[in-house]
Protein backbone atom coordinates (compact mmCIF):
# COMPACT_ATOMS: atom_id res chain seq x y z
CA UNK A 1 0.00 0.00 0.00
CA UNK A 2 1.83 3.54 -1.18
CA UNK A 3 2.08 6.26 1.42
CA UNK A 4 1.73 10.00 0.54
CA UNK A 5 3.06 12.70 2.84
CA UNK A 6 1.09 14.97 3.87
CA UNK A 7 1.40 18.68 2.88
CA UNK A 8 -0.31 22.04 1.57
CA UNK A 9 -2.30 22.07 -1.77
CA UNK A 10 -1.44 25.23 -3.80
CA UNK A 11 -5.44 26.05 -3.32
CA UNK A 12 -4.37 26.20 0.36
CA UNK A 13 -1.34 28.03 -0.11
CA UNK A 14 -2.75 30.44 -1.86
CA UNK A 15 -5.90 31.07 0.56
CA UNK A 16 -3.53 31.70 3.78
CA UNK A 17 -1.46 34.31 1.86
CA UNK A 18 -4.39 35.86 1.07
CA UNK A 19 -5.44 35.42 4.73
CA UNK A 20 -2.19 36.86 5.71
CA UNK A 21 -2.48 39.77 3.19
CA UNK A 22 -5.62 40.90 4.64
CA UNK A 23 -5.13 39.98 8.38
CA UNK A 24 -1.87 42.86 7.85
CA UNK A 25 -3.94 45.24 5.70
CA UNK A 26 -6.16 45.08 9.33
CA UNK A 27 -3.49 45.68 11.65
CA UNK A 28 -2.36 48.60 9.63
CA UNK A 29 -5.50 50.22 9.27
CA UNK A 30 -6.02 49.99 13.03
CA UNK A 31 -2.77 51.38 14.12
CA UNK A 32 -3.61 53.99 12.03
CA UNK A 33 -6.76 54.40 13.58
CA UNK A 34 -5.24 54.51 16.76
CA UNK A 35 -2.13 56.93 16.10
CA UNK A 36 -4.93 59.57 14.50
CA UNK A 37 -6.87 59.51 17.61
CA UNK A 38 -4.00 59.69 19.80
CA UNK A 39 -2.44 62.65 17.41
CA UNK A 40 -6.25 64.57 17.34
CA UNK A 41 -6.38 64.38 21.15
CA UNK A 42 -2.86 65.74 21.61
CA UNK A 43 -3.40 68.07 18.88
CA UNK A 44 -6.69 68.92 21.10
CA UNK A 45 -4.47 69.45 24.44
CA UNK A 46 -2.04 71.23 23.28
CA UNK A 47 -4.13 73.85 21.59
CA UNK A 48 -6.18 74.31 25.10
CA UNK A 49 -3.90 74.27 27.34
CA UNK A 50 -1.78 77.08 24.83
CA UNK A 51 -5.22 79.51 24.73
CA UNK A 52 -5.70 78.57 28.47
CA UNK A 53 -2.27 80.55 29.24
CA UNK A 54 -3.27 82.95 27.10
CA UNK A 55 -6.57 83.97 28.55
CA UNK A 56 -4.83 83.32 31.91
CA UNK A 57 -1.89 85.67 31.04
CA UNK A 58 -4.48 88.38 29.54
CA UNK A 59 -6.21 88.51 32.46
CA UNK A 60 -3.36 88.86 34.84
CA UNK A 61 -2.39 91.67 32.24
CA UNK A 62 -5.59 93.56 32.14
CA UNK A 63 -6.21 92.95 36.36
CA UNK A 64 -3.21 95.03 36.98
CA UNK A 65 -3.16 97.62 34.24
CA UNK A 66 -2.55 101.38 35.32
CA UNK A 67 -2.03 104.59 33.86
CA UNK A 68 0.73 105.03 31.36
CA UNK A 69 4.02 106.43 31.92
CA UNK A 70 3.11 109.40 29.67
CA UNK A 71 -0.05 110.04 32.53
CA UNK A 72 -2.46 108.54 29.96
CA UNK A 73 -6.09 106.37 31.17
CA UNK A 74 -5.20 102.86 31.91
CA UNK A 75 -7.40 102.18 29.13
CA UNK A 76 -6.69 103.11 25.23
CA UNK A 77 -9.52 101.65 23.50
CA UNK A 78 -11.92 98.77 23.38
CA UNK A 79 -13.69 97.06 20.36
CA UNK A 80 -14.92 93.65 20.17
CA UNK A 81 -11.65 91.88 19.10
CA UNK A 82 -9.19 94.60 19.83
CA UNK A 83 -8.29 95.81 23.36
CA UNK A 84 -5.15 98.13 24.49
CA UNK A 85 -4.42 99.38 27.41
CA UNK A 86 -1.24 100.04 30.06
CA UNK A 87 0.01 97.52 32.17
CA UNK A 88 3.91 96.26 33.89
CA UNK A 89 3.63 93.22 32.30
CA UNK A 90 7.23 92.46 33.17
CA UNK A 91 7.13 94.29 36.39
CA UNK A 92 10.22 96.52 35.69
CA UNK A 93 8.47 99.79 37.46
CA UNK A 94 7.13 100.75 34.11
CA UNK A 95 3.83 100.68 32.48
CA UNK A 96 4.22 98.91 28.92
CA UNK A 97 1.49 99.53 26.48
CA UNK A 98 0.03 96.37 25.53
CA UNK A 99 -2.63 95.26 22.41
CA UNK A 100 -4.57 92.33 22.03
CA UNK A 101 -6.08 91.49 19.17
CA UNK A 102 -8.48 88.80 17.07
CA UNK A 103 -7.51 88.89 13.32
CA UNK A 104 -9.46 86.03 11.35
CA UNK A 105 -8.50 83.13 13.32
CA UNK A 106 -5.48 84.26 15.23
CA UNK A 107 -4.74 86.07 18.45
CA UNK A 108 -1.76 88.04 18.37
CA UNK A 109 0.04 90.49 21.46
CA UNK A 110 1.94 93.70 20.91
CA UNK A 111 4.23 95.13 23.45
CA UNK A 112 5.38 98.82 23.31
CA UNK A 113 7.98 99.68 25.89
CA UNK A 114 8.04 103.56 26.97
CA UNK A 115 11.23 105.45 25.39
CA UNK A 116 12.17 108.82 26.97
CA UNK A 117 11.25 111.67 29.16
CA UNK A 118 8.30 112.28 28.54
CA UNK A 119 7.27 108.83 27.98
CA UNK A 120 6.13 108.19 24.48
CA UNK A 121 5.44 104.49 22.93
CA UNK A 122 7.00 105.00 19.62
CA UNK A 123 4.31 102.53 17.22
CA UNK A 124 7.55 101.08 15.31
CA UNK A 125 8.82 99.74 18.66
CA UNK A 126 5.84 97.36 18.45
CA UNK A 127 7.21 93.61 19.43
CA UNK A 128 4.07 91.36 17.85
CA UNK A 129 3.66 87.88 18.36
CA UNK A 130 0.86 85.54 17.66
CA UNK A 131 -0.66 83.74 20.66
CA UNK A 132 -3.00 81.66 19.05
CA UNK A 133 -4.04 80.33 15.58
CA UNK A 134 -6.69 78.16 16.49
CA UNK A 135 -9.02 80.80 17.28
CA UNK A 136 -13.05 80.06 15.93
CA UNK A 137 -15.28 83.03 17.68
CA UNK A 138 -16.81 83.57 14.26
CA UNK A 139 -19.17 86.33 15.30
CA UNK A 140 -18.79 85.66 19.12
CA UNK A 141 -16.72 88.69 20.50
CA UNK A 142 -13.42 88.16 22.11
CA UNK A 143 -13.69 91.55 24.42
CA UNK A 144 -17.12 92.38 26.21
CA UNK A 145 -17.58 95.28 28.52
CA UNK A 146 -19.09 95.93 31.61
CA UNK A 147 -19.95 98.49 33.56
CA UNK A 148 -20.06 99.16 37.76
CA UNK A 149 -23.70 98.64 37.67
CA UNK A 150 -23.12 95.13 36.62
CA UNK A 151 -24.61 92.10 37.22
CA UNK A 152 -27.74 93.99 38.14
CA UNK A 153 -28.15 96.11 35.20
CA UNK A 154 -28.76 93.79 32.28
CA UNK A 155 -30.12 96.20 29.80
CA UNK A 156 -27.07 98.76 29.40
CA UNK A 157 -24.42 95.70 29.92
CA UNK A 158 -22.36 94.63 28.14
CA UNK A 159 -21.73 98.26 26.80
CA UNK A 160 -21.42 98.84 23.39
CA UNK A 161 -18.35 99.30 21.47
CA UNK A 162 -16.32 100.99 20.50
CA UNK A 163 -16.82 101.07 24.47
CA UNK A 164 -16.72 104.19 26.83
CA UNK A 165 -13.40 104.12 28.44
CA UNK A 166 -14.44 105.64 31.84
CA UNK A 167 -17.54 103.43 32.40
CA UNK A 168 -15.28 100.12 32.27
CA UNK A 169 -15.11 98.29 35.28
CA UNK A 170 -15.11 94.44 34.05
CA UNK A 171 -14.04 93.05 31.03
CA UNK A 172 -14.77 89.39 29.71
CA UNK A 173 -12.31 87.39 27.93
CA UNK A 174 -13.88 84.30 25.79
CA UNK A 175 -12.40 82.21 23.25
CA UNK A 176 -13.70 79.31 21.21
CA UNK A 177 -11.08 76.82 20.61
CA UNK A 178 -11.04 74.37 17.68
CA UNK A 179 -8.40 72.14 16.37
CA UNK A 180 -9.64 71.91 12.90
CA UNK A 181 -12.51 73.84 10.52
CA UNK A 182 -14.42 70.84 9.91
CA UNK A 183 -18.04 71.06 10.66
CA UNK A 184 -18.78 69.12 13.79
CA UNK A 185 -15.40 69.17 15.70
CA UNK A 186 -16.56 70.12 19.18
CA UNK A 187 -15.09 73.09 20.39
CA UNK A 188 -13.20 74.33 23.71
CA UNK A 189 -14.69 77.96 25.12
CA UNK A 190 -12.27 79.47 27.62
CA UNK A 191 -13.73 82.15 29.47
CA UNK A 192 -13.07 84.90 32.45
CA UNK A 193 -14.05 87.91 34.13
CA UNK A 194 -11.50 90.51 34.81
CA UNK A 195 -11.97 92.97 37.06
CA UNK A 196 -9.90 95.76 36.97
CA UNK A 197 -7.62 96.43 40.62
CA UNK A 198 -7.38 100.36 39.94
CA UNK A 199 -10.76 100.85 39.27
CA UNK A 200 -12.16 98.17 41.51
CA UNK A 201 -13.50 100.78 44.42
CA UNK A 202 -16.07 101.66 41.95
CA UNK A 203 -17.52 98.35 41.94
CA UNK A 204 -20.93 97.89 43.78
Amino acid sequence: MKKYKQGFTIIEVTVSAFLMVILGISIFALQKVIGDSQLFAFTNYTNVDEANYSVSQMAREIRTMRQGQNGSYPIISGTDNDFSFYSDIDFDGESELVRYWLDGGTLYKSVIDPVGFPAVYPPENAIVRPLSDNVQNGADPLFLYFNDAWPEDSVNNPLPTPVDLAEVRLIRISLNIRSNDNVGTRGYLLNTNVAIRILKDNLQ
